[in-house]
């Protein structure tokens, strides 16, 4: 709750009151704190429906209720709430559906909701290589698209930029995030590159060994990833960040452009070395060679790598270039706040 209210602080409190309706109210978390995964997909949604979960129809019943006098009804995270009942049961309501996981997530958590949403953010400019994000929204049946980047959180950055701050860093080299197939072999080369100067942390289940057990099960595809990763506290990333010189940035392919990365590294003043993304559109969000440095393929990426960590001055300018301009541009509260202004003009509430 305390979250989402720092994320919506700039919005007009005269004018909106923010009123919270959450799903774990009506289903259990599992041991892990996870939610059940039929909430988290249109088709475990139409199956919790069809089926008549008490607790499903409970939790409808009562979003109804809640959003009776409401003007704007945006999702957080995911919806769900059934496409059907938003289209059915709350046509007089504005309803925002973020787009938090695309494109790779878009086929699960977007597309089956669009005919019921009236906006459709999106985290990604682009879709590939040769279609942006927006034009492929609507081409899917979006009627009112917005660029919403998913910006630095609060709890996710400093305040305060000191040149000290830049300067009594003790890691060269930081990445925070999963295992996946298709980041694993510009991991692994980084891991030999640099060692224990590279640090790297995220949830790697089972036991931080997730990388080993999947390139062992893949000889012919990868090379041996041979480290154990341990997992970073949510309230820990800004503390590691802060005491970290260069952040690697890479994405899933040649789909996604601007994962939470690209804006939290250069929170804490990190000065970030990042992939292209697809289509170039990394240098669009930040400017290359002054806020971001840009990379074509990891062995371009060490390269960089060793001459930033040679030449502390270039990295602490880029690295405080970096943190401006998420601050001036990339905070979260800023984000959202200009979101619901560009809504509230486009419906005239």
């Amino acid at each position: 709750m305390a979250y989402f209210q720092k994320r919506y602080s700039a919005i007009d409190p005269e004018r909106f009151e923010f009123i919270p309706f959450f799903y774990s109210d009506y289903f259990s978390r599992d041991f892990f704190g996870r939610i059940p995964k039929d909430l988290l997909n249109s088709i475990g949604l139409d199956a919790l429906l069809r089926s008549r979960n008490p607790s499903y129809i409970k939790m409808l019943e009562d979003f109804k209720k809640c959003t009776e006098d409401a003007q704007i009804v945006m999702f957080t995270g995911f919806c769900a709430i059934h496409p059907n009942f938003l289209h059915d049961e709350c046509s007089q309501i504005v309803k925002i559906l973020p787009a938090i996981d695309d494109p790779p997530a878009s086929f699960e958590r977007t597309v089956p909701y669009l005919f019921a949403m009236d906006v459709c953010t999106h985290v990604s400019l682009t879709y590939n290589n040769r279609k942006r994000m927006d034009e492929q929204l609507k081409i899917w049946g979006a009627k009112r698209v917005f660029f919403t980047p998913i910006g630095a959180s609060i709890p996710n950055r400093l305040e305060q930029l000191r040149e000290s701050d830049l300067k009594n860093r003790r890691t060269d080299l930081i990445y925070v995030g999963g295992m996946y197939p298709s980041k694993i072999d510009r991991i692994t080369y980084l891991k030999e590159e640099f060692g224990d100067r590279f640090e790297l942390y995220g949830r790697w289940s089972p036991y931080g060994l997730r990388g080993v057990i999947y390139t062992a099960m893949h000889p012919k595809k990868h090379r041996l990833f041979r480290w154990r990763v341990r997992p970073l506290a949510p309230r820990d990333l800004s503390l590691y960040y802060q005491n970290s010189k260069l952040g690697i940035n890479m994405h899933w392919g040649n789909a996604e452009t601007g994962n939470s990365r690209l804006y939290e590294l250069p929170a804490n003043g990190v000065m970030q070395i990042c992939d292209r993304g697809a289509g170039n559109a990394t240098g669009e969000i930040f400017e290359e060679d002054k806020e971001i440095v840009l990379y074509d393929t990891i062995e371009e990426a060490v390269d960089k790598i060793r001459f930033y960590l040679n030449h502390d001055s270039h990295r602490q300018r880029i690295a405080r270039a970096g943190y401006n301009r998420v601050m001036r541009d990339y905070r979260q509260e800023k984000i959202y706040q200009k979101l619901f202004e560009d809504v509230v003009k486009e419906f005239s509430l």
